[in-house]
């Protein structure tokens, strides 16, 4: 159950759609494994990786609380379907009538 989500197609009335279920407890099992990535994040941030003998060199420092912050974002952006909705919608207005 590696899967975000399944799509099926339905018919109704005459007229096929495509409908996007989305995996049950997605948003529980995200908000779970998140606390755990931030606290390792939290440590990472504390930690000098880059001094001599570290693990990272000078070229790779990172912050890594704001990682976290923004792959959170793009999560819970990704299964957020009502967003996924207005971009298709955006997507079929821009490409609906090619030039």
């Amino acid at each position: 159950a590696a899967s975000l989500g399944q799509v099926h197609v339905a018919t109704k009335n005459g007229q096929t759609y495509a409908v996007k279920v989305q995996r049950q407890y997605l948003r529980e099992l995200f908000d779970v494994d998140l606390g755990q990535l931030r606290q390792l994040a939290v440590f990472a941030d504390a930690l000098d990786l880059n001094s001599e003998g570290g693990l990272l060199d000078s070229n790779t420092q990172r912050d890594w609380l704001s990682v976290y912050e923004e792959s959170k974002r793009l999560l819970y952006e990704e299964i957020d379907y009502l967003n996924e909705i207005k971009n298709a919608q955006r997507f079929r207005k821009n490409f609906d009538s090619p030039k």
